[in-house]
């Protein structure tokens, strides 16, 4: 077995061909390469790092760009509510929507940046028919009304 071939069978299965792929290409039998590949740091365990590193480059350069048009966006949206709020005539509906759609997006970011909930969440309580004519009862502007009990769940 010559370390020639071995060396190509290694750069093929690096570029994730097949097992079977880097036989057929160096005429090495199938059985020495997976045995290359599967060994204790053999080409498996390497190629696995090297997928790791290609991966944390990836992601570096993508929070990077992420920066950099969070960045832009920052930058463009400034001046847009700059400039609607120096002109003379009122924003429109849209114009004032928009505006504050932009100001809920970044309250978003801070509270979540702050590790505050982001939404405000309600649970549903079910209230018993007693409850309800005690809430009632003390509520100068409600109507009479008959109320009748449930016994099964509401969902």
């Amino acid at each position: 077995m010559s370390t020639a071939k071995l060396k190509k069978a290694k750069k093929l299965y690096l570029e994730y061909h097949s097992v079977s792929e880097c036989a057929r290409q160096t005429g090495l039998p199938r059985s020495t390469i997976s045995s290359a590949v599967k060994k204790k740091d053999g080409w498996e365990y390497e190629r696995d790092l090297l997928r790791t590193e290609l991966l944390s480059q990836v992601t570096a350069s993508r929070a990077a760009d992420f920066a950099n048009m969070t960045s832009a966006t920052i930058v463009v949206l400034t001046r847009a509510l700059q400039s609607l709020a120096k002109r003379e005539d009122a924003p429109t509906v849209g114009e004032a929507k928009s505006a504050a759609s932009i100001l809920d997006v970044l309250d978003k970011i801070t509270r979540l940046d702050a590790g505050s909930p982001t939404d405000i969440i309600t649970e549903e309580k079910v209230v018993t028919v007693k409850e309800l004519q005690k809430r009632i009862s003390v509520d100068p502007f409600a109507e009479e009304a008959d109320y009748k009990e449930l016994d099964e769940e509401i969902n």
